[in-house]
């Protein structure tokens, strides 16, 4: 995910085919009702600043967290989630910290079903076996909304073994 590309930090501009500069627009302008809700704030826990360290993030409730969940998780008659909606945000956790990925989920390069698979719950050991420290704060810092405690990772972190100790084992 491109938050850049996506304009969620400041006017994007465009030119038109011919390269002319006076036709230059703002993308946000013509964006669309739900994106605007997301840029503008409109959300009850917007996109914290990049710069807000961790433990300055808004708490939010365990039962608010999972209850955004089973919302989220809800389907229309259609059988499509209802993304964007007020309360269908989709929230990760990962090491207590609560990411809103309703935007990011579609450009997920693993797809938007490992991101689905992990509403309103923890999904740290399984984020840091596949990511690295550059992939959060490349991608995960601009989607943060907020810190929680109490949620729970349903997977047990399986022991990971290098030759006949395990990993970080320093029993010499």
């Amino acid at each position: 995910m491109q938050a850049i590309r996506r304009g969620r930090f400041g006017p994007t501009s465009t030119l038109k085919q011919d390269g002319d500069v006076s036709q230059i627009k703002d993308i946000n302008n013509a964006s669309s009702d739900v994106t605007k809700k997301s840029l503008t704030g409109d959300k009850q826990y917007p996109f914290a600043p990049e710069s807000t360290s961790d433990q300055a993030l808004p708490f939010i409730a365990k039962e608010l967290v999972l209850e955004r969940s089973q919302n989220a998780k809800a389907k229309d008659k259609s059988g499509h989630s209802k993304r964007g909606e007020q309360g269908h945000e989709f929230w990760i956790v990962i090491d207590m910290v609560v990411y809103d990925c309703s935007d990011f989920a579609l450009e997920h390069p693993g797809g938007e079903d490992v991101i689905m698979s992990f509403i309103g719950e923890d999904c740290s050991w399984q984020f840091w076996r596949l990511h690295g420290k550059s992939v959060m704060e490349q991608y995960g810092r601009a989607l943060r909304v907020g810190r929680t405690e109490g949620i729970k990772n349903r997977f047990p972190e399986s022991v990971r073994y290098v030759g006949l100790s395990k990993l970080g084992d320093d029993g010499w």
